[in-house]
């Protein structure tokens, strides 16, 4: 079975546990937020992830990527949920060059759930 990390647990991070925590191997990692004790994880098994998804704001994309590289697979596929393209996507490229990658822009809301 595929694992997939979720970064971030604010409303996107909910929503995907909620959709996909019966369908999936699912972990999530967010410093600020309470996560369920069922799928709780530390950064370093979300790097080991086959999908991490990327569920935190823009700004912390180049930390949290720099920290995360070491950690990860060649294998994994990162995930990039933001509503906007260039500055996500520019900054995956430049802390992960020919990280295989997953860009898309989900029509988030009450009524696409």
């Amino acid at each position: 079975m595929k694992t997939v990390g979720i970064l971030g647990y604010g409303s996107f991070g909910q929503f995907l546990v909620r959709k996909l925590e019966k369908k999936l191997s699912l972990l999530v990692y967010d410093p600020f937020q309470k996560v369920p004790a069922k799928c709780i994880a530390s950064l370093e098994q979300i790097a080991e992830c086959d999908f991490v998804v990327l569920a935190i704001p823009i700004d912390a994309y180049e930390p949290v990527l720099t920290e995360i590289k070491p950690m990860l697979s060649p294998s994994t596929v990162i995930v990039d949920i933001a509503s906007v393209k260039t500055t996500p996507v520019g900054i995956i490229e430049d802390i992960l060059p020919g990280q295989s990658r997953v860009v898309m822009h989900p029509l988030f809301g009450p009524q696409s759930a």
